[in-house]
């Protein structure tokens, strides 16, 4: 039997949203109903995350109701559930426009413009919405948020502790609070936050992975790398389906017979997990790598006993994936081989530049710079969730080494321009080759990074290369989101990687401290009894 539209409207208010969107279908057929069915069915196609198909719906009634507050609410979030976060914006403005205290436009403006990294912009539309409602506790979770990426932790966390305070049942609100304190530093209150999502919810991925954070981080890897394997259930974690289908390895006594080892995330985590090849190449003969095609070349030098290929060509490979018999992802070889942290004292150093190239761009650029000492530097990060919080001023960082006898070299991938200008007009020269693409061949950017004699670097991926390859590198450390558990705490050495140094920031977003010890430091740098001969 067809039910009228208020029977649909029923069903949809007391959530039988499958059963509504059915009713509204066949409503759509009758033209007295049409445009008021197709505007239920878009906001119930919305809500049960079908944004695609809802928008059809939501874009066709918003231009016969152009003045429906509601409805241009619902248009902007469909937007935003299908990533046009510019079209999202312009709807929920528009629906400010329309009714300047709509509290779940400004809510909705503040999320999009989180989503779109406009930090101080969200804050200011979140913050109409706590001045009007002191009450909403999702206005002061995302106003949370919004303070944490710009670093002020301490205002994120009263932010979170009031969200909390008036949404104690939401899962996401107890999360963002156990986040903030572990950027204050708090990891005892971060773990009891995180704890208390799981007794409710024992299987919150998002929870047990912010766990894993906080036990490697303090040095309980065996906690710490089974909680890790939750990464794979959170958002952002987007593992290779196709190689999960095959059999896992998870146990060291299990001799496979071809084994494959996937990396994971960004090329500084490859390269960090990576560490753990050769215990791996130790215990286990028939080996295959499938990493970024950027690092292949790199990686078939430093690990010769293993077969190395990029990851899409791979996929493409159906025979030699029919012969792989077990897979592991490489950022879980730590359960097998970083039990504790004695299991580093045999770190060494394990990616292999290219020598000859090594030798010879030292030599090109020892001529061109008149034989002095030569320091890389990277100033910048481009992880679009903490690289703000991770990267420095150049002319800040640049200032504290301008040494006559010291030629600085930029090690910074990006386009640098306009930065390396200002500095340059200050009156200190910063080397930057043009043959050298930092983005495009990463087996070159590792020439040069080998080819220096210091590399100082924010937490990025110079860093990493450095460490690798066991060029001496001074690692400057973020506090807050930026401080990731790979670097641990308060410790100046890094037991991934013995040749670097870490200077860590005291407040978050306040580089003075660093740079004076760094400064200190490269004063007393090279000592004299050190020869230079990378």
């Amino acid at each position: 039997m067809k039910l009228t539209y208020d029977q649909a409207v029923t069903l949809h208010r007391i959530g039988q949203l499958k059963r509504a969107e059915s009713a509204y279908r066949e409503l759509l057929e009758d033209p007295n109903v049409a445009v008021r069915s197709a505007y239920g069915l878009g906001v119930v196609l919305l809500q049960l995350g079908n944004a695609v198909d809802a928008l059809p719906y939501l874009e066709a009634t918003s231009e016969e109701n152009p003045s429906d507050v509601d409805l241009i609410n619902a248009l902007g979030a469909a937007y935003q559930q299908v990533g046009d976060y510019q079209a999202a914006k312009r709807s929920f403005e528009k629906s400010i426009n329309l009714c300047p205290s709509h509290p779940g436009a400004l809510i909705n403006l503040g999320v999009v413009l989180y989503q779109m990294g406009q930090f101080e912009l969200s804050i200011v539309a979140l913050e109409k919405v706590i001045h009007a409602s002191p009450k909403n506790g999702t206005a002061y979770y995302n106003y949370s948020r919004s303070l944490l990426a710009l670093g002020m932790l301490k205002e994120s966390e009263s932010a979170a502790s009031k969200a909390l305070e008036l949404q104690p049942d939401v899962e996401e609100v107890n999360i963002n609070l156990g986040v903030t304190q572990m950027s204050l530093g708090l990891n005892n209150k971060a773990e009891d936050s995180y704890k208390s999502v799981l007794y409710h919810n024992p299987v919150s991925a998002e929870a047990h992975h912010n766990l894993a954070q906080i036990y490697l981080q303090t040095g309980k890897f065996e906690e710490g790398w089974k909680a890790f394997k939750w990464r794979w259930k959170t958002q952002g974690f987007d593992g290779a389906a196709v190689f999960q289908k095959i059999q896992p390895w998870d146990s060291i006594g299990v001799l496979p017979g071809r084994l494959l080892v996937w990396t994971e995330q960004g090329v500084g985590d490859q390269i960090l997990f990576a560490s753990m090849m050769p215990d791996l190449l130790d215990s286990v003969d028939n080996v295959i790598i499938a990493c970024s095609e950027r690092l292949v070349t790199l990686f078939s030098r430093s690990f010769p006993r293993a077969e190395v290929v990029s990851q899409s060509d791979l996929l493409l490979d159906g025979a030699a994936l029919k012969a792989i018999t077990h897979q592991v992802a490489v950022g879980d070889l730590g359960q097998f081989f970083r039990h504790n942290i004695n299991c580093f004292d045999q770190q060494y150093s394990y990616l292999i530049a290219a020598s000859e190239k090594v030798k010879t761009l030292r030599s090109v650029y020892k001529v061109r710079c008149d034989n002095k000492l030569l320091v890389g530097i990277s100033w910048f990060s481009g992880n679009p969730r903490f690289g703000k919080s991770k990267s420095i001023d150049l002319l800040q960082l640049a200032s504290q080494l301008s040494l006559p006898n010291v030629q600085l070299v930029s090690l910074q991938y990006g386009s640098t321009e306009v930065e390396i200008e200002k500095v340059k007009a200050a009156g200190i020269d910063i080397f930057c080759d043009p043959d050298i693409n930092a983005l495009n061949n990463l087996d070159v950017f590792a020439t040069q990074v080998k080819a220096m004699d210091l590399v100082i670097t924010v937490s990025n991926t110079t860093a990493h290369f450095a460490g690798a390859m066991g060029v001496p590198c001074w690692t400057l450390l973020s506090m807050g989101l930026g401080k990731f558990w790979y670097w641990f705490l308060e410790r100046e050495d890094s037991p991934w990687y013995p040749s670097v140094r870490l200077f860590r920031q005291i407040e978050p977003g306040d580089w003075s401290q660093v740079l004076a010890e760094m400064s200190e430091a490269f004063s007393k740098w090279p000592p004299s009894s050190e020869k230079i001969d990378n």
